[in-house]
């Protein structure tokens, strides 16, 4: 299996979990953390398909830079949260 398809399976099985309202346990955490402002900037590393970076931009205002290493995950986020006005989407390749 490539890598790929083994991105393809997991963003996928994310996604049907969040439709099913099943939130990534780390959902909170992550929010308390960066305890968004409107007009603060934030960067989103591991975005995966960037549920977390489009409701986080879109409910607090906050302009959202999210990144992952995933091309799938990157191309899946535009597809869905692209046009949020304040996210932006990129891939990175790691090092």
């Amino acid at each position: 299996m490539s890598v790929k398809e083994t991105d393809e399976r997991l963003y996928e099985r994310t996604l049907r979990d969040l439709k099913r309202g099943k939130f990534p346990g780390d959902f909170n955490v992550k929010l308390r953390m960066c305890d968004p402002n409107r007009g603060q900037r934030i960067l989103d590393i591991g975005c995966g398909i960037g549920w977390f970076a489009a409701t986080v931009a879109s409910q607090y205002r906050v302009e959202v830079l999210a990144i992952d290493a995933s091309e799938y995950a990157i191309e899946e986020a535009r597809k869905r949260y692209g046009s949020v006005d304040n996210l932006d989407f990129r891939f990175v390749m790691p090092c």
